[in-house]
């Protein structure tokens, strides 16, 4: 910034929150234009209003703030007449700034603070950067391009903090504190240069006419956290997704785009606005720390891929500790990233360019160098002819953040990003990715779990190992052999025997019972408390097998004539274990060839289809069946509806679902008979819970319970009444008419 226009922050700190305002205060004095680049922003003031989002806090009076005045257009000589990199910046986005009320209460600077920008700006002025790029006009965003991503009220509950005077702030100081959130009456103003410039940039460098192949917006507050319905998490509006939506409207909705969030934060607010899209994809590589980090949620888990058309287009690369550094990311970026983006082929890049992940930040506990993040942008650029744009999102220590901004412009400007040296990522980084790619693999055929499958210096010594979940298994068909006299089923094609080696038990009265239940669902799960990825010694006293499958065992065999599932009838059980690692150890361990998601789809087909055949099938006409799906097993039973004549036996369908997404509606002329039958349920944190998934997926139940191994153990009353219901309803209503005939 040059001298002439410089602005300490303690001068706009006074400038905002003038310590005795006088009675000229009371009137609003907008902000001049920009010599005439910038066009007619929404209103500067607004009143309450009902909304459909949640209200606006309470006791918010007029009290407006002298703004500092915008920069203007740079000197010539820093402007060079011919430029392909375009950078949007404007001093007035720094009064957005803490209140003296903040500081008084938290005893601290607030890490969102002006100097993020400013310090970036400068950084890239000294290295003489700017005067290599080309200013974007910036301008304010338009309330009709925010509704284009935030629900309808959501403007007016932020344009209310305009009217906010000092003893306002102290009143909501709570209210916004609980949403991680600080306010100034500029706030707003602050909020929409900062989405308009985000905006402008992205229209910039689609506009092929402007000759600006890239750009960076050094512009705050930032945006990934702020949801549709909610401003959080030092966001107010959600920047790059509003900059994404405008483009679809101005280009189409062809336009395929990709929005890489690499800020060590998960970016919620933009994956919820894009979980459904199919044109828009949104990777993010985060710290998740079994949902213990910021945003807290396990929305930001692996397993959370999108839904309805947007399935598979959202990738969540989340750690599960901190000290990342570039040789695991970068990791991640070969082996999951590009490979689903250059699958994906964007037009446009879109860079979350949060740099709290860097060395030396005060919350993300992470050690990438600006180098590392160089090389990341430099792979991205491969992608969409050039056309990135990268918008600030996070960061907190200004050193930092801006030395990984000049190096991510010098990439942009056209340079080589520094070298690394030898690169090797951590146990726990190449962890996440493989459990990633078994995960995306289901979606992308670039992605390939063999290829992503961590170091094991014992994979060589076969003869001194055994499959951890070949342990599991065998307990588990020890434990129900002794239990309830379950007995391994024979699978006499070769191929299923080698893939499902007793993975299929049955009762001994399968053939003759008239009620049977096929139970289909994941391997118990084990909990390990006290491991590490340098620690492969276990203690029996911190880690434990988790199995809820028990539960529907003992209330399908019970002979309880009123809590047994018989009713005091015999009811027979087949109980099938999925193979807990799809597909990597089939191949190697069974000699059955599992190149691809829809191999193993094609496996569990096979292997219902032969059950069904084979046993189910040849019972009598009257016999009542009883389908249970957890976990994997109901994406299992699913592929058996469509390939078989299952309706006349059949009574109900249970399914209770985990993290991933739930199966589709069955189409065509099975689809009443599957609303009917079916009782579906999943964690209460799932995202596809809403009025606007129903018709995709029908009626969900939601659980009380966000950890899926729970869901079980917790809908087990609801799963016995619907079963009941759907077995021995009709039973009660013949008994009723029955004795009403009597009584005539």
């Amino acid at each position: 910034m040059s001298n002439d226009h410089s602005m300490s922050e303690a001068n706009l700190a006074d400038s905002i929150f003038p310590p005795s305002p006088g009675p000229s205060h009371h009137q609003h004095r907008s902000p001049p234009p920009q010599d005439g680049d910038q066009p007619e922003a929404g209103p500067s003031r607004l009143s309450r209003s009902s909304t459909s989002s949640p209200p606006p806090p309470p006791h918010l009076s007029p009290h407006p703030a002298t703004l500092p005045s915008p920069e203007p257009d740079e000197d010539p000589q820093f402007a060079p007449p011919t430029s392909y990199t375009g950078f949007v910046y404007d001093i007035r986005m720094l009064s957005h700034v803490q209140s003296p009320q903040y500081t008084d209460q938290a005893g601290s600077r607030h890490p969102e603070e002006p100097g993020r920008i400013s310090g970036i700006f400068a950084k890239l002025q000294a290295a003489g950067c700017v005067k290599r790029m080309k200013k974007v006009p910036i301008r304010e965003i338009t309330k009709a391009e925010i509704e284009l991503v935030h629900v309808q009220g959501h403007w007016e509950k932020v344009h209310i903090i305009e009217t906010a005077d000092a003893s306002d702030i102290a009143m909501t100081l709570s209210y916004y504190e609980g949403l991680s959130l600080y306010i100034n009456p500029n706030s707003p103003l602050c909020a929409r240069l900062s989405a308009g410039g985000v905006v402008e940039t992205a229209l910039a460098v689609m506009d092929d006419s402007k000759n600006i192949k890239n750009a960076f917006a050094i512009v705050r507050p930032p945006g990934h956290h702020a949801e549709p319905n909610e401003h959080m998490g030092f966001c107010f509006f959600n920047n790059v997704s509003v900059a994404a939506r405008v483009v679809q409207q101005r280009y189409g909705g062809g336009i395929k785009q990709v929005i890489v969030d690499w800020d060590v934060h998960h970016g919620n607010g933009t994956q919820r606005a894009f979980y459904s899209d199919p044109s828009i994809l949104y990777v993010s590589i985060h710290r998740y720390d079994n949902a213990q980090f910021y945003p807290s949620s396990t929305y930001g888990s692996i397993h959370s891929c999108g839904d309805a058309d947007g399935i598979g287009r959202t990738v969540n690369i989340g750690w599960e500790s901190g000290g990342k550094n570039d040789a695991d990311y970068l990791y991640a970026f070969q082996k999951i990233v590009m490979p689903i983006l250059y699958e994906f082929a964007p037009d446009l890049v879109f860079v979350s360019a949060g740099f709290d992940a860097a060395e030396g930040d005060p919350l993300g506990g992470c050690n990438v160098t600006p180098a590392g993040y160089s090389h990341m942008l430099h792979m991205l650029m491969a992608l969409a002819k050039g056309k990135v744009v990268v918008a600030l999102e996070g960061g907190y220590n200004v050193d930092a953040i801006s030395n990984a901004a000049l190096a991510c412009t010098r990439v942009l400007l056209g340079e080589t990003p520094d070298m690394l040296g030898p690169m090797i990522a951590s146990d726990s980084a190449t962890q996440t990715v493989s459990d990633v790619s078994k995960v995306q693999s289901r979606h992308w055929k670039s992605i390939d779990p063999r290829a992503c499958q961590p170091r094991d210096s014992f994979r060589e010594e076969q003869d001194l190992t055994t499959d951890v979940s070949q342990l599991l298994l065998a307990y588990r068909n020890q434990h129900l052999y002794s239990r309830y006299r379950l007995c391994s089923f024979p699978l006499v094609t070769p191929e299923l025997e080698r893939a499902f080696p007793e993975h299929v038990l049955c009762s001994d009265n399968v053939l003759v019972a008239n009620t049977v239940v096929l139970f289909v669902h994941d391997l118990a799960s084990v909990k390990f408390s006290d491991v590490k990825p340098d620690n492969v010694k276990l203690s029996s006293d911190y880690n434990y097998i988790i199995d809820t499958t028990d539960l529907i065992l003992k209330w399908t065999t019970s002979s309880d004539p009123i809590t047994g599932l018989g009713r005091g009838q015999p009811v027979a059980l087949i109980d099938i274990n999925l193979p807990s690692s799809f597909p990597e150890t089939l191949e190697p361990h069974h000699n059955v060839s599992i190149k691809s998601t829809k191999d193993v789809v094609k496996s569990y087909t096979a292997l219902l289809e032969y059950i069904w055949d084979n046993l189910l099938d040849l019972k009598a006409a009257d016999t009542n069946i009883i389908l249970v799906g957890s976990g994997t097993g109901c994406e299992a039973l699913m592929t058996l509806l469509p390939k078989r004549a299952v309706e006349e036996k059949v009574k109900a369908f249970v399914q209770v679902h985990g993290m991933d997404a739930p199966v589709k509606l069955m189409a065509g002329d099975k689809r009443e008979w599957f609303n009917r039958v079916s009782f579906r349920i999943t964690p209460i944190d799932h995202p596809v819970h809403g009025e606007s998934q129903k018709k995709k997926y029908g009626p969900l139940h939601m659980s009380t319970q966000k950890e899926p191994l729970l869901v079980l153990k917790h809908s087990l009353p609801m799963i016995q009444d619907f079963v009941s219901n759907a077995l021995y309803a009709s039973d009660a209503n013949n008994l009723t008419g029955q004795l009403a005939s009597a009584s005539l």
